[in-house]
């Protein structure tokens, strides 16, 4: 019984600790990493700064989704001021970059205008203005949450060809946040939180 339980120890002391880390690495990719059960990814690029702790964008049509949800976790250490917003969409080798509350992005292609739209309405329940509504105000480990997410996509002119399949590939799926702040040192400092792989048309 002694040598079995010697045996059981020692086992533990070689090979524990890899289970321990095998735990740790899944640990960190799942708070680098938010899916949620529509399959939206997003990452941010400074995790000891900023959680993603959940993001939810439901697919309500065709080309529009709606009432979005993606909520952060203060990881500073410190209390912090938010300053501001910005926003990127990428569509293949271009981008569409602004300030404030919103980006529209629009070209023309073979015949047709496109456009889209990324749209945030509340920022901690509160309605954001079009010029954005800061310094918000942020506590240890309190969470800053974007709800009312709106991102359509709308076309125009000769295409009756379209299929939303082929307007989804021309937007190429990423949208990427910043943030703005003031660490608890009254420094500046910034976030980027970028967001893939959109819901596909329902079946």
């Amino acid at each position: 019984m002694n040598e079995q339980g010697q045996t059981f120890i020692e086992y533990m002391m070689t090979y524990g600790w890899a289970f321990i880390v095998l735990v740790s690495v899944i640990g960190v990719v799942m708070m680098l990493v938010a899916p949620s059960g529509d399959e939206t990814r997003c990452i941010v690029n400074k995790p000891t700064d900023f959680l993603i702790k959940g993001v939810n964008i439901p697919h309500t049509s065709d080309l529009t989704w709606e009432g979005g949800e993606l909520r952060l976790q203060n990881a500073t250490g410190g209390e912090i001021d938010i300053l501001g917003l910005s926003f990127e969409i990428s569509k293949g080798s271009e981008a569409c970059v602004a300030d404030g509350k919103s980006v529209t992005c629009t070209w023309t292609e073979a015949g047709c205008d496109y456009e889209m739209v990324l749209d945030i309405g509340k920022l901690n329940s509160t309605t954001l203005a079009a010029a954005g509504s800061f310094p918000i105000h942020l506590l240890i480990g309190q969470e800053l949450v974007f709800s009312d997410i709106d991102f359509k996509l709308t076309s125009s002119g000769t295409c009756s060809s379209l299929t939303f399949d082929k307007l989804l590939e021309r937007k190429n799926s990423q949208v990427e946040l910043g943030i703005q702040y003031l660490d608890r040192f009254k420094y500046a400092r910034d976030v980027n939180v970028v967001c893939s792989n959109f819901p596909a048309r329902p079946a």
